[in-house]
């Protein structure tokens, strides 16, 4: 199986000190300190992406000046900067790294952003909504002290002084308390449907080894940082009942019916099986990100499959309603069908914001009535709400942050179609990346009771919803 290169540090280097960075629509502006001993600096892109892929790991910037704007950016594009101060036998004698994203329109863009070096992690999440709670290192052990929060105003910035150069993942929650209006992209809703809850999931490559401390080391390390991409990246959002029959609330009334009446259930629970095949479920949504697929053709005269670039950006949604059925309890407990309607899909809703190669925005939001119950046979039952704002990144880091309603059960999962991209992917290789995606869990959450659902919407948050180790086998 292909393994993706794991990058380790293996020595203590200086930082090269950034004084300030300044994300813009199309680019990113860098200035640092002098280095004692430096004879010039270089800059490299170690995203993968057209542009990087195409510069086969050279830098973007060589020279002697303190600073190096990076123009001609999308709009949403992720960079990954490294930043290394050499003398003039071309010897590392410092260097840092700066991970951050242009914004989209209307945005001011770096939602994630960190600077890093062989002693120290900086990082700052752009977000005036909720306060930090816990941010953790799961790929450590227990006893490490982890992220400490240096602010939490109009920028949550979190520190790792434990930081050391390696491969590592944070992820990070926030308390609740902000109205879910307030959220970058404004809500379609009428109704508030309650607090979200804000999550970050932050990807650190790490710099990699380079015993000599060369130019050449280092570029290999950007070398082997752009030979894996995301292909694509799927989120899909699964509610159900787990029951077979759920005895109608005492104020539900149904036309259809009358007597002891119940709904029926999914049963079903927790599962990749069910979750895989959508089975049955009060509501599923699902949007599938592609940012980067490999494209091949057959050659008839060779017999092989040629590769012929990647794929443009573009995200799809999907939605599906489930059937909402009656039935009477008889005398010797068995049910009995009477009736069956299902909801309007247009109450479950996808939105595209904004789509490049190297991340993606859009929104799932359901507001899923429930059609054979009126509350005193008058007002309309409470529907299941969920909404759901996702940023996700071709370096595997993330954002997700939303609410949804105590009922019924929930589950949600995030699946990473990772693989060769540089030098030119076999259509082997590529495949064997596709049929292996690597899934997290990304929220599971027990039905409290259909009474719920005329509460306020409750977040999520990653912390609370998975275990330490984040196994997706949390479901």
């Amino acid at each position: 199986m292909l393994v993706p290169p794991n990058a380790q540090a293996d020595e203590t280097v200086p930082a090269v000190p950034v004084e300030s960075y300044e994300v813009e629509t199309n680019a990113v502006h860098l200035s640092w300190s002098e280095v004692s001993g430096a004879a010039e600096y270089a800059v490299f892109e170690e995203i993968p992406k057209d542009s990087s892929i195409e510069a086969g790991g050279a830098p973007v910037y060589r020279g002697q000046d303190l600073e190096f704007k990076y123009q001609e950016l999308e709009e949403g594009e992720v960079v990954r900067l490294r930043l290394l101060a050499l003398d003039s036998e071309e010897n590392v004698l410092a260097r840092s790294m700066l991970r951050t994203s242009t914004p989209r329109s209307g945005e001011k863009g770096g939602d994630i952003s960190w600077i890093a070096d062989s002693n120290q992690l900086e990082i700052k999440l752009a977000s005036s909504i909720g306060e930090y709670v816990d941010g953790h290192r799961p790929t450590v052990e227990a006893d490490s002290q982890g992220l400490v929060q240096v602010t939490g105003e109009s920028e949550i910035v979190l520190r790792d002084e434990e930081y050391s150069g390696e491969k590592v993942q944070y992820q990070v929650s926030t308390e609740h308390g902000a109205p879910a209006e307030d959220i970058g992209h404004a809500l379609a809703w009428d109704d508030d449907p309650g607090d979200v809850g804000l999550n970050w999931n932050i990807e650190v490559p790490g710099f990699g080894e380079n015993s000599q401390l060369t130019l050449s080391g280092e570029s290999e390390n950007v070398r082997e940082a752009l030979s894996f991409g995301t292909y694509g990246m799927t989120l899909a959002w699964d509610a159900f009942i787990e029951d077979q029959y759920v005895a109608l609330p005492a104020v539900c009334v149904s036309e259809e019916a009358e007597g002891n009446i119940h709904l029926g259930g999914d049963d079903r629970g927790f599962g990749m099986d069910d979750y895989a095949g959508f089975g049955t479920s009060r509501v599923n949504l699902a949007s599938t990100v592609s940012f980067m697929w490999p494209q091949y053709e057959y050659n008839s005269v060779t017999g092989d499959m040629e590769f012929t670039g990647f794929s443009d950006p573009s995200t799809s949604g999907w939605r599906r309603m489930g059937i909402s059925s009656a039935y009477e309890e008889q005398p010797d407990g068995s049910m009995s069908f009477v009736a069956e309607e299902t909801a309007p899909i247009d109450e479950l809703e996808y939105e595209e914001i904004g789509v490049s190669q190297t991340s993606a925005t859009f929104e799932l939001t359901a507001d899923a009535s429930l059609p054979l119950c009126q509350v005193f046979g008058v007002f309309d039952a409470p529907a299941i709400n969920i909404f759901v704002h996702a940023e996700l990144y071709s370096d595997g880091s993330y954002g997700i942050n939303g609410s949804r309603d105590a009922a019924p059960s929930h589950q949600s999962a995030l699946t990473r179609t990772y693989g060769p991209v540089y030098p030119t992917p076999s259509h082997e290789d590529s495949q064997e990346a596709i049929n292996n995606p690597m899934m997290r869990c990304i929220e599971r959450h027990e039905n409290r009771g259909f009474i719920w659902l005329a509460a306020p919407s409750e977040p999520f948050d990653f912390i609370e919803s998975q275990p330490d180790d984040l196994d997706p086998g949390c479901f």
